[in-house]
């Protein structure tokens, strides 16, 4: 589906392996990993709907948005079950948001540390070449910022504040160390308009071959970002997403795309065990949130969003 010629699209692309001594925050963007909470949020680990096994963080994006009084981060988690491969229902989104007055006290009284979000977007990515920064210059650079929304729709967050709560049939009393965890990598961001100029330098060129020959992978996008934009389906399902996306659950407000998986990420989530041989399939997954974010204030709990599940059309051709 093509996108409007006033669409914003970010690019997510693999930025390297996640050390496991390196600390990592809510602010990161990565992929797999266990997931990383705001300060006042508490998880009950997800649970596959189909299998009831636990399921695994596929990404954490940090997204808080324009004019936002609020830090915003969504965790997508999925079942490496064999039988769940392929089906929204496997799946879970997570919004989880902070007031960002609640985490400047924190770090007044150094009980936590993250850099504030008042970057602009063509700071995202500065220095991007440089693999391997310090956890301090990690959690400064790594913030995706919402793009600019000309409508003004999406700048009022707090306007409608309702009673949230949790999906219990998604929750249970397992803790991450009971479920698989995939590979952690960074997540980088820039604008779609400056990928191909990006890879056309010969700096960059070298910069990428070097990258993929040390980390063994090839460096694409993984990750497509355009707020109240167009997704790219791999076929058109009937009937159509915009029918089958349901309002938010809490507030009544529709929901508008944020961002899909591109299939490049399927060859990065592998398990962080070395013994361990878990994998996962798909061709697309489109998240979809509440077009006002809502949020009651001091809510612990994160919000269950939607997400679409498109399976790769080539998938079945490997099956028995």
């Amino acid at each position: 589906m093509a996108t409007s010629l006033h669409e914003t699209v970010l690019i997510g692309i693999c930025d390297g392996v996640i050390d496991q001594k390196k600390t990592t925050s809510y602010c990161t963007n990565k992929t797999g990993d266990r997931p990383d909470l705001l300060p006042v949020i508490s998880l009950q680990h997800p649970t596959c709907a189909l299998c009831r096994r636990g399921l695994s963080q596929v990404v954490q994006i940090y997204c808080p948005l324009a004019a936002s009084q609020y830090h915003r981060t969504i965790h997508v988690f999925a079942c490496t079950s064999p039988q769940c491969s392929g089906k929204s229902e496997s799946w879970t989104v997570l919004r989880s948001q902070c007031l960002v007055d609640d985490i400047k006290s924190r770090q007044n009284n150094k009980t936590t540390a993250c850099a504030d979000s008042a970057m602009s977007r063509t700071d995202w990515c500065d220095e991007a070449d440089d693999w391997g920064m310090d956890d301090a210059q990690q959690v400064e650079e790594s913030a995706i910022q919402m793009p600019d929304d000309s409508t003004g729709e999406g700048n009022d967050v707090s306007s409608r504040l309702q009673d949230l709560c949790i999906d219990g049939d998604h929750q249970s009393g397992l803790q991450p160390t009971d479920v698989p965890v995939f590979q952690a990598f960074y997540i980088s961001v820039m604008e779609e308009t400056d990928l191909d100029g990006f890879r056309d330098t010969d700096h960059e060129d070298e910069l990428l071959r070097e990258y993929e020959e040390r980390e063994g992978v090839k460096v694409r996008e993984i990750q497509r970002y355009s707020w109240a934009g167009s997704p790219l389906l791999i076929a058109e399902p009937r009937p159509s997403v915009s029918q089958t996306v349901p309002v938010c659950a809490h507030c009544g407000s529709p929901r508008v795309f944020e961002f899909q998986l591109m299939p490049a990420l399927v060859s990065l989530l592998g398990s962080a065990d070395p013994d361990s041989d878990v994998c996962l399939e798909f061709g697309t997954v489109l998240v979809f949130t509440c077009r006002n974010s809502c949020w009651k204030s001091g809510s612990t709990a994160p919000v269950e969003e939607f997400l679409v599940v498109q399976p790769d059309p080539d998938q079945k051709l490997f099956k028995s």
